[in-house]
């Protein structure tokens, strides 16, 4: 499992990038922690992996770190679904879905036979771009604030601010302890993951540049009311 060394990056031409002030150190500290605090969130994003392009859209709960959406596929200029997915930090199952479907239905089917309706296979971030991205998602959610100084010595970098979707987010370029790492005598092209974050201090993009590629990758982020996910992996045990 990849280990994310909670470090930032972001890009905005009017801005240079620097090491992260105090204040900044400690907004990034309590990122993890109040993406636990938020339970549920939406996520979606565009990955290309192992030759096809992929289109996600779903959820992930950071108290219970199980994730779950819809998985399609684009062929011709045309988007189909291709399979319902269900992961945690360690397992990522597959569930058939009508092609036609366009979003992932609640609550999750067939919950209580997971070992027969579903197949299973290890999540192995690295082997693709979908794995890599389904494998960040525990790290970004943790119970407790980080240790700002720590954060302030591992190299966090602050790149600037953007708007998106109407509100203005600073934006921190993080790097990330695992295969994709690109090796790189420059401190952008080193820094292979950007954290969006709001006045709250909660992430509402994450940039990948994801093995070789010099093109980012971006899930984004929102609000779920009332969806709930639980924990189907334990519920089946």
């Amino acid at each position: 499992m990849a280990v994310l060394l909670f470090l930032l990056s972001g890009c905005s031409a009017s801005q240079e990038s620097r090491p992260v002030t105090t204040e900044e150190a400690q907004i990034l500290a309590t990122t993890r922690f109040h993406n636990f605090n938020a339970g549920v969130r939406s996520l979606r994003f565009d990955v290309r992996s192992q030759g096809r392009q992929l289109a996600f859209s779903g959820w992930y709960d950071w108290v219970d770190h199980v994730g779950y959406g819809l998985l399609k596929g684009r062929a011709q200029d045309q988007q189909s679904a291709l399979a319902l997915l269900l992961w945690n930090a360690t397992s990522v199952g597959s569930h058939p879905v009508a092609s036609t479907a366009a979003s992932a239905p609640l609550p999750i089917p067939d919950v209580e036979s997971l070992d027969t309706e579903w197949t299973g296979t290890l999540l192995e971030p690295g082997e693709s771009g979908l794995d890599t991205i389904l494998g960040m998602m525990p790290l970004l959610g943790q119970d407790r604030p980080e240790n700002a100084l720590l954060v302030q010595q591992n190299g966090a970098r602050f790149e600037g601010t953007e708007e998106l979707n109407g509100a203005t987010v600073s934006v921190f370029s993080v790097l990330a302890d695992n295969a994709e790492t690109r090796e790189s005598d420059s401190a952008d092209s080193q820094s292979n993951t950007r954290l969006y974050v709001n006045e709250q201090g909660l992430l509402m993009r994450l940039g990948l540049r994801l093995g070789d590629g010099a093109e980012w990758t971006f899930i984004e982020f929102g609000e779920a009311p009332g969806v709930e996910l639980g924990d189907p992996f334990a519920e089946s045990g």
